[in-house]
């Protein structure tokens, strides 16, 4: 996750599936934008939390968000109709493997530490094994 927290604060913003933990209850947020500003992230586009930019006089529908827990969405779902993330934890074939986005592409990796130069297979291939794969936790 600490790639995805480096382009954050490089570049401001990211956009495309995105989801976090909110600061204030622990909860999941998701959205398709993200904003970091002033040492802080925000999921923008939300139902809840507002921000004003006194400079903009602009209103965003903003929520703070916990920067360490930020996830990356994939394309893909498992078999109950839920969208995969960076960090969650999905059986294949009855083995569990962590999803972790790794040189452009999200991977399985059966350990946690992801200190193997190259994933045990890549997500779309899990797809491939088990069309019924389910997300079982999340590492967050």
């Amino acid at each position: 996750m600490t790639k995805i927290n480096d382009y954050l604060k490089r570049n401001k913003t990211i956009t495309k599936y995105i989801r976090a933990k909110e600061i204030d209850d622990g909860g999941w947020v998701e959205s398709d934008s993200m904003i970091y500003a002033n040492g802080t992230a925000y999921i923008a586009g939300t139902k809840r939390g507002f921000f004003v930019d006194d400079d903009e006089r602009a209103a965003y529908n903003l929520v703070e968000v916990d920067i360490d827990t930020i996830e990356r969405g994939t394309e893909f779902f498992d078999k109950h109709n839920r969208r995969i993330y960076d960090g969650n934890i999905i059986n294949v074939n009855g083995v569990e493997c962590v999803v972790h986005y790794y040189q452009g592409m999200f991977r399985c990796y059966k350990e946690r530490l992801f200190q193997k130069p190259v994933s045990d297979f890549d997500l779309a291939e899990a797809i491939i094994r088990d069309p019924e794969l389910e997300i079982v936790g999340d590492i967050h």
